[in-house]
């Protein structure tokens, strides 16, 4: 007879993830994930628009300050930028009109003018609120009224009374016709 001696066998080792294990838990991850996206691009959103609505807010207030202190008529512009329809804000003199020569701001991606903004529209697309030197509205109230493509949330910036007063407003779904107030 041979010595031949069977070496002791080892236990299989049971560390790592089978295949199904893995699987399982890419799908309930994927899962997740499309339940999870569709909230946390509306909080996006919602944030983006509260961003650009205090940005509107405080450029119209540095506009009238800015009016109060040098004496001048002071004014802002706000236009929406080809081909999707940026907003974009630039603040200046009352005097300066050609629209090339002014340093326009965005107010952030996918933010839009929304059609239901009031302000006084120029010839060129642009819409303008425009203070006085004594810090008070040359011309018509109104609104500016902010969006972002394929979603009903609106934030907007109002400009209330001929002293100049402004207050923020949001839209309200459970309003007729749903405006931004």
């Amino acid at each position: 007879m041979s010595s031949y001696r069977r070496k002791p066998s080892r236990p299989q080792s049971t560390k790592g993830f089978t295949l199904i294990e893995l699987l399982v838990v890419i799908v309930l991850m994927g899962t997740l994930a499309a339940i999870a996206a569709p909230s946390w691009v509306s909080f996006l959103n919602n944030q983006r628009l509260s961003t650009a609505q205090s940005q509107v807010f405080e450029v119209l207030r540095q506009a009238q300050t800015t009016a109060k202190l040098k004496h001048l008529d002071y004014q802002v512009s706000f236009r929406p930028q080809p081909p999707n329809g940026k907003a974009e804000w630039a603040m200046h003199p009352a005097t300066l009109t050609d629209p090339a020569s002014l340093p326009w701001n965005s107010l952030g991606e996918n933010i839009q003018i929304n059609p239901e903004t009031t302000l006084p529209l120029q010839s060129n697309g642009i819409y303008k609120v425009r203070f006085d030197h004594h810090g008070e509205i040359k011309g018509n109230l109104g609104r500016v009224t902010l969006s972002v493509p394929n979603s009903q949330v609106k934030r907007c910036v109002i400009v209330s009374t001929l002293l100049g007063a402004m207050r923020a407003g949001e839209n309200r779904p459970g309003q007729a016709g749903n405006p931004c107030d």
